[in-house]
């Protein structure tokens, strides 16, 4: 239904999720269990092949967001699994497909139909990310114990054969960091930048360790 490759221009029910910052080539795991997310879950279910977009909401504590509180960009998703809990809220399972730009909402009651374009991501000079990628490669396994969350998942998603956009996103969602900065990963479409930001969180996280120890 989507190509990661190609552009392209859809409308989808919207789940907001909050204090968590989701990736595609990921898992996103999440509760779902405000009256606006439950009801776009159960239509896309029944009407749209059970694809919703994520949207990232800034500013956790807020119960009732509008269109101002959500980032400009979200991700195009898929249910996975979906367990109903005793309280009535759903456990669920999302498998994150690309990034999108939110263009608008079509509605917002009794959920957020969202108008998106998708967002594939974009490639820059080839052999200036085949250099930043060797620094990384570098940096990751330098530093691995000490910057990311999962470091047996980080360190084979960099071994893997797996394309630059797909390691990025594994080894950006890992990273020690708050969830709110992770955000500009999921704003930026550009492999070079994305390698830039990932340079610059592990510098900045070494550093802070290095400030710790002493």
């Amino acid at each position: 239904m989507f190509d990661r490759n190609s552009k392209s221009n859809g409308k989808l029910p919207s789940i907001a999720i909050r204090g968590i910052a989701p990736f595609p080539h990921t898992d996103v795991r999440t509760e779902v269990g405000r009256s606006l997310s439950k009801a776009a879950l159960l239509d896309a279910e029944r009407n749209y092949d059970n694809h919703v977009i994520i949207l990232v909401q800034k500013d956790p504590m807020i119960e009732k967001p509008v269109e101002s509180d959500f980032l400009r960009y979200g991700i195009v998703a898929k249910i996975g699994i979906k367990i109903k809990l005793p309280n009535g809220n759903f456990k669920v399972k999302f498998d994150p497909i690309m990034r999108a730009e939110v263009l608008g909402f079509e509605q917002e009651d009794p959920y957020f139909l969202t108008n998106f374009e998708t967002r594939p991501a974009l490639k820059g000079d080839l052999e200036q990310e085949i250099a930043l990628m060797r620094m990384i490669n570098k940096q990751v396994e330098e530093n691995i114990q000490l910057v990311f969350n999962n470091p047996k998942q980080s360190l084979e998603a960099l071994q893997s054969d797996g394309d630059t956009d797909k390691v990025l996103d594994i080894l950006a969602s890992n990273l020690k960091i708050a969830e709110k900065a992770k955000y500009k990963y999921i704003e930026t479409s550009s492999i070079e930048q994305r390698l830039n930001y990932l340079l610059q969180d592990i510098e900045k996280e070494r550093h802070m360790n290095e400030i710790e120890d002493k």
